[in-house]
């Protein structure tokens, strides 16, 4: 574990308290973590580290601070929200802040979608898709609807429904043999003119009564921030309605502003069934996530 040691005040070697026991994300450990800044402040879109350094935070944290580091009325509100209430669990109760949220989400979520189920990260947004999209069909008499299917190189959690979404390979094959029923099809760059006719495509070759939704970015990050053409999401809307297949908006990233609207969808006139979000609906300064789902 030496590579883990990291350093002192004055850059002089000395081990930092508990870098040889936090295990860093999507971090190598033939890399020398001894060398890793320690982030210790923001400020706006500036961060800065514990020798003084100050960087851009060009990735918005990871596409979360929306609002910026150092928001000082938000630790306010935190703080005197967690003296009156800290924690109180949405099983058989209600809070005032669960309710003013999600009245607030219903007026600004696309369409006729009304309803948001409340968890703590994209991932577990995610994984709360798949989940009601096959009860969905259950409930209506479709219990066999349990396949999903997602794009080449989309990137959607780290649990291990989302990552069954993800499809980029080298992320999940340390952690197979995942779950199976997922499936996917290639992404609006791979295949402009003919990504929206390859989700039919899979959908048939599936067997349509077999497929419960399909999850999409409004842009797809992974890959390099893949701007559809413009007929894409009405296409794949038309696709999904043929088909009886549930169409759902993965906004973890998009929502809240990173395309210019509350959810990103919007840009593209389309409704979704269901869209997924966290990040920036608290900017990171609290782990939250979501989905929002209509009265259907």
């Amino acid at each position: 574990m030496d590579v883990m040691r990291g350093l002192g005040e004055h850059g002089d070697g000395t081990p930092l308290s508990g870098v040889e026991n936090l295990m860093l994300h999507f971090t190598p450990y033939a890399e020398d973590w001894s060398k890793l800044p320690v982030i210790v402040s923001g400020e706006g879109c500036y961060v800065t580290d514990d020798r003084g350094d100050s960087y851009i935070d060009g990735l918005a944290g990871l596409f979360t601070t929306q609002v910026g580091h150092g928001r000082t009325e938000l630790a306010e509100v935190a703080a005197r929200q967690m003296k009156e209430l800290g924690f109180f669990p949405n099983w058989s109760f209600q809070h005032p802040r669960s309710l003013e949220l999600a009245a607030k989400i219903s007026e600004i979520a696309p369409g006729d979608l009304n309803s948001t189920f409340f968890v703590s990260s994209g991932s577990e947004a995610v994984e709360t898709v798949i989940k009601l999209a096959r009860q969905y069909h259950k409930t209506n008499g479709e219990p066999g609807r349990y396949k999903i299917i997602s794009r080449d190189v989309a990137y959607h959690g780290t649990t291990m429904g989302a990552l069954s979404v993800t499809g980029l390979p080298g992320f999940k094959a340390p952690f197979e043999p995942l779950p199976s029923g997922f499936f996917h099809v290639r992404n609006t760059q791979q295949d402009p003119e003919g990504a929206a006719d390859a989700i039919e495509q899979m959908i048939e070759a599936e067997g349509p009564e077999l497929v419960a939704a399909v999850i999409l970015e409004p842009v797809q990050n992974a890959g390099g921030c893949l701007v559809p053409p413009p007929d894409y999401w009405k296409k794949v809307r038309e696709i999904c309605d043929r088909h009886g297949v549930l169409l759902v908006s993965d906004a973890v990233i998009c929502a809240f502003g990173r395309l210019g609207e509350w959810f990103g969808i919007e840009r593209f006139d389309v409704v979704p069934d269901m869209t997924s979000f966290a990040k920036g609906v608290t900017s990171g300064y609290l782990p939250m996530g979501g989905v929002v789902i209509g009265d259907k």
